[in-house]
C-alpha cells in the first residue's frame, strides 16, 4: 500500500477537531509506504507550500513506492512453493 501525503494529526484537526488520526494498522505497516514531501502542508507540520502536494508525480515518488510495491510482490511471489504443471 502506498500513501501519498497522508493527513497529518495537525491538519486532521484543523479540518475536524472529531476526525481520528489515520493509523496504519501492524498487519499492514510492513506493506506500507507512507510518502510525504518535507514542504507539504497536509502531511507535514512543517511543510507551507500549498503545491507540493500535487508534487509526488513530479518528484519521484511514485516511482519510489511503485518499486516498494514490486519488491513486495516479488518476495511474496518467492516465499510460495513451487506448482508443478502435468501430472
Amino acid at each position: 500500500m502506498a500513501l501519498f501525503g497522508k493527513p497529518s494529526n495537525g491538519f486532521l484537526n484543523f479540518v475536524d477537531r472529531n476526525a481520528p488520526p489515520i493509523d496504519v494498522g501492524p498487519l499492514y505497516a510492513p506493506k506500507t509506504i507512507d510518502q510525504c514531501v518535507p514542504e507539504d502542508p497536509v502531511c507535514s507540520p512543517a511543510g507551507g507550500d500549498n503545491g507540493a502536494h500535487g508534487a509526488y508525480a513530479l518528484n519521484g515518488m511514485t516511482a519510489q513506492a511503485a518499486g516498494f510495491a514490486a519488491q513486495k510482490v516479488v518476495a511474496a511471489e518467492a516465499g510460495k512453493p513451487l506448482q508443478r504443471s502435468g501430472g
